[in-house]
């Protein structure tokens, strides 16, 4: 019954059927409805190419920005845990002679370090000591 209309052919189906049920089936596919799952399922696989690709540019901006967070916490945690924070400037360098020791100073005047004198720094008083009683 192809050429009957869709509601006939059903009445004569369900008048002449033994038990009806509703469930899921495999129903053929004509050449034409083929051709058309076909130009979908390509156009599926070009749209998920595109969205991939814009997935990975996103995770790659995400896992730049989560990584520069993570470095400026690891300074920051290094300046907690030393209590110092590192920063880059001129530094002044005083030999106390008279105590033995080398001061290291930043702009504001800050000790940043003292250390002992080194052998050749020791000499160094002697030539500066040598070179101004000279001048007298």
């Amino acid at each position: 019954m192809p050429d009957a209309l869709e509601q006939d052919r059903i009445q004569v189906l369900q008048d002449t059927a033994d038990k009806t049920r509703q469930e899921m089936y495999d129903a053929p596919l004509s050449d034409a409805e083929i051709e058309n799952r076909k130009s979908e399922f390509f156009k599926n696989a070009i749209q998920i190419d595109d969205l991939e690709e814009e997935k990975k540019e996103a995770t790659k901006e995400f896992t730049d920005k989560i990584k520069d967070i993570k470095a400026t916490n690891k300074c920051i945690r290094d300046e907690i845990k030393t209590g110092a924070a590192r920063v880059e400037g001129i530094l002044y360098d005083i030999a106390d002679y008279e105590e033995g020791y080398m001061c290291t100073y930043d702009k504001t005047g800050a000790l940043i370090e003292k250390r002992r004198l080194t052998p050749q720094e020791k000499k160094g008083v002697q030539s500066k000591l040598f070179i101004s009683k000279k001048a007298s």
